[in-house]
């Protein structure tokens, strides 16, 4: 399993496609889609600043993560 902490991300689909993953601390500044078609996450502490954070995911545990305003869609 891949662990991503205290790391900051921006641009379009940055994190495509990610399986089996821990994000911990992570921020997601601009850029659609961070996380499109992931699968098997679990994000904590982190934030999401952009738009479709989440897009096409399947099985997302998420703890104390924020979702700013324009990051409120594709969940």
């Amino acid at each position: 399993m891949t662990e991503y902490k205290n790391k900051y991300f921006a641009g379009e689909r940055i994190l495509y496609g990610l399986n089996d993953a821990i994000l911990d601390g992570v921020t997601f500044d601009n850029g659609e889609s961070p996380l499109k078609e992931a699968k098997n996450i679990t994000l904590k502490n982190s934030i999401f600043k952009w738009k479709y954070p989440l897009w096409y995911d399947e099985n997302v545990k998420i703890e104390n993560t924020t979702f700013e305003t324009m990051s409120r869609s594709g969940i």
